[in-house]
């Protein structure tokens, strides 16, 4: 098997293992901040993950070269199967950008998921039923979600109090503070002491029909999700179903 590097003079012999890779090419040229570094096994350039790096050359790579572990350990694979390999020094860096997916829509009717909001009472809260957000091994779900909300009262609230909102992630079997997994009031915080804490909406405005609304992210890494708000306020939330909603987006990761 041969090494090679794409810029000219560093070729390093067939019997080369990692752990040799420092003797032939220069610590420098390494460290470089400025460098991308492939793996080739006859086919398309690929990252090498970083701690293939660490191991190969004893050291720990700068900041800029803590590239995604996105092979599995293709460049060590290689070695030890005789495959070619190469790797390849090129400027520029890559852009891990946000991509936006299908808004989830929690609401009593219309939405992707039941959650009954209408006039929810003082002091009291409300169990949306569970939502699925995929099966790991059907497809790869992301971690990061946003999530938005939105209601009105039916009286005039006061500036300053708030409608609490929760997740409670499930694993399928554990349903947190064995709530259930259907849409259901909540009479007591007692009922809720295990549910994870997303934010609030301040109320902004004394007048009832004007909608509140606020936002927040989380990370999300089970497979079901229920969602759970808690009024906190003095006044009874509205009787209008479409004016009151709960909105989760998943937010994936993509590398160009």
């Amino acid at each position: 098997m041969r090494l090679t590097l794409s810029t000219p003079g560093f070729t390093v012999p067939p019997t080369m293992r990692p752990g040799d890779l420092g003797r032939y090419i220069p610590r420098a040229a390494m460290l470089d901040p400025t460098l991308e570094w492939y793996a080739l096994d006859d086919g398309p350039a690929r990252l090498l993950p970083s701690r293939w790096l660490q191991d190969a050359l004893g050291i720990r790579p700068q900041p800029r070269l803590e590239l995604a572990d996105t092979v599995g350990g293709v460049a060590d694979w290689c070695f030890r199967n005789g495959l070619h390999a190469a790797i390849r020094i090129g400027g520029g860096a890559n852009l891990v950008l946000v991509e936006d997916q299908t808004i989830q829509s929690f609401q009593a009717s219309g939405g992707s998921v039941t959650f009954t909001l209408t006039s929810l009472g003082v002091g009291a809260g409300r169990l949306s039923a569970q939502l699925d957000l995929g099966a790991p091994s059907a497809t790869a779900r992301p971690k990061d979600y946003s999530w938005t909300s939105s209601f009105d009262f039916t009286t005039d609230p006061v500036v300053g109090e708030f409608v609490e909102h929760y997740r409670m992630p499930s694993d399928g079997t554990f349903e947190g503070d064995d709530l259930g997994t259907a849409d259901a009031a909540i009479s007591s915080k007692d009922t809720i002491k295990n549910a994870k804490f997303l934010g609030a909406t301040i109320v902004r405005s004394t007048t009832a029909a004007n909608l509140q609304q606020g936002n927040g992210r989380f990370v999300q890494i089970m497979r079901y999700l229920s969602a759970i708000w808690w009024n906190a306020t003095a006044d009874v939330l509205g009787a209008t179903a479409g004016n009151l909603e709960w909105r989760l987006e998943p937010h994936p990761m993509e590398i160009q």
